[in-house]
């Protein structure tokens, strides 16, 4: 009998195979009319240089903590990774961490609130009541499974299903090939950034380590840009495909 194993071999519980099992894009074709057809700006946690600047009629999609750099528009979509509470394993900067991401979205609306939840029974309940409780609104909620992230890069081929099927993508990332798939005409990322260190967090309070998914970015990156060329633009990805050759 073949055992399942993650990407350390480590064997998959059936709970977890279950998670991971069954991914469908149907759910996400609401969100075609959110950023189809428009220029997108995704904006990630990183520290911004400037002031953030779009031309009428750019759909915004916003990740985590990052609500904080946007405070002129209500964003289109705001994905946020949905965890039970802080762990009993989680140092204090690991909570510092959670309890700022969580804090950005005190007292602000969006219009889609997408949840990414990870492999904990109640996440997107618990995360949805802490939400609630600072005052955080919004016109839709929906929740896109750990599954539905994995078939979503294969889909747009940011991720080959057998060479790259121990890789998954941060929420950034993430939010990048969902407008990809929405089929938005331009996507401009702000905030994307390798190293440590959140608009919103002050250095001392970073955790190391903090940047999760990046052999899977970096491979991400690559592929999209060899797919889909300057339609997507940002800082991030020219410095990577300028440094990486192409994969053949």
């Amino acid at each position: 009998m073949t055992v399942a194993t993650d990407h350390r071999g480590r064997p998959v519980s059936r709970r977890r195979r279950a998670l991971l099992e069954g991914g469908d894009l149907a759910p996400l074709e609401v969100l075609v009319d959110a950023l189809g057809s428009r220029p997108v700006v995704v904006i990630g946690s990183a520290p911004i240089e400037g002031v953030l600047r779009w031309t009428p009629g750019t759909a915004i999609v916003t990740v985590n903590g990052s609500l904080s750099s946007v405070r002129d528009r209500v964003p289109d979509v705001h994905l946020m990774n949905a965890r039970v509470g802080p762990h009993v394993t989680w140092n204090r900067e690991r909570r510092a961490l959670n309890a700022a991401m969580v804090a950005q979205s005190a007292d602000r609306h969006v219009r889609t609130l997408a949840l990414l939840p990870v492999t904990e029974v109640g996440a997107e309940e618990a995360t949805l009541e802490r939400l609630r409780a600072q005052g955080t609104t919004w016109d839709r909620v929906m929740s896109i499974t750990k599954a539905t992230k994995v078939l979503l890069a294969h889909n747009v081929g940011a991720l080959d299903r057998d060479r790259d099927r121990h890789l998954g993508v941060s929420a950034g990332m993430f939010g990048v090939l969902l407008a990809l798939w929405a089929g938005a005409s331009s996507i401009r990322t702000e905030g994307f950034s390798f190293d440590a260190g959140y608009a919103y967090l002050a250095p001392e309070l970073v955790p190391e380590n903090s940047r999760g998914h990046l052999r899977g970015d970096k491979t991400a990156i690559v592929n999209i840009r060899e797919r889909f060329g300057a339609r997507v633009c940002g800082d991030l990805f020219t410095r990577r495909t300028q440094q990486t050759p192409r994969r053949t």
